[in-house]
């Protein structure tokens, strides 16, 4: 089934209680500055997403396993619902190498919205960029 932008209601401004974005070794989370600021232009960014169909391979077997978050950043928004939604750069692993950034493969351009159980995928090259090129970090207390 493709999705369709039916299917996926977005939060508004208003019941977005809280913005953070997991990211780093440790997987630390880190706070907006403003958070007013950037929880509207991730309104904006998600108004423009246009939804795509994305076919990721399967996991590898046995999986890959590291030892820390070598993850690319993870946005978070939790609701006044107290639903949480992470979004984040369209990635799976595969391959076999010592080197980590071998093992990702990003699609590009196109960001994960999930919801619980549930992941859509939606061609966002600005918010795919902000948070895989760490452009976020400008935004939010990294201290």
């Amino acid at each position: 089934m493709k999705p369709t932008l039916q299917t996926v209601q977005f939060p508004k401004e208003m019941e977005i209680q809280h913005v953070y974005v997991i990211a780093g070794l440790a997987g630390r989370s880190y706070t907006p500055k403003n958070q007013s600021e950037t929880v509207a232009q991730i309104e904006q960014w998600l108004k423009t997403a246009k939804p795509v169909s994305v076919q990721l391979p399967p996991p590898p077997n046995p999986p890959i396993v590291t030892n820390a978050n070598t993850n690319p950043a993870v946005l978070e928004l939790q609701l006044s619902s107290k639903k949480v939604i992470s979004i984040s750069p369209t990635f799976y692993m595969g391959g076999h190498s010592q080197e980590l950034s071998q093992l990702y493969h990003f699609v590009d351009g196109v960001i994960s919205y999930q919801v619980a159980t549930k992941t859509v995928y939606f061609k966002d090259p600005n918010l795919y960029n902000w948070l895989k090129s760490n452009q976020w970090q400008e935004q939010f207390n990294t201290n």
